[in-house]
């Protein structure tokens, strides 16, 4: 029935969202965090300095590693039940 499928998609969204905001399944915050372990007890002359280290750092992952690193199969699986 198509409301059963709307209130599936509702919650999906709902809990996406909702998990967003928690940093340990926050896909951008668990990149950050790998991120940082290169930049752990390192000090830069500049902040140019430091941003061509963030790319040179960025440039170094693979998309398997960062598919890796901000995907979670249970959001992947219920996205892919509700077709999305």
């Amino acid at each position: 029935h198509i409301s059963v499928w709307i209130c599936l998609y509702l919650i999906i969204l709902f809990c996406y969202f909702n998990l967003l905001t928690v940093s340990n399944v926050n896909p951008i915050e668990r990149l950050w965090k790998e991120v940082k372990k290169f930049l752990k007890n390192k000090v830069f002359d500049s902040l140019d300095f430091l941003r061509r280290k963030l790319a040179n750092i960025l440039a170094e992952f693979t998309q398997a590693d960062i598919a890796s690193i901000t995907g979670f199969d249970f959001i992947l699986d219920a996205l892919s039940v509700a077709e999305l």
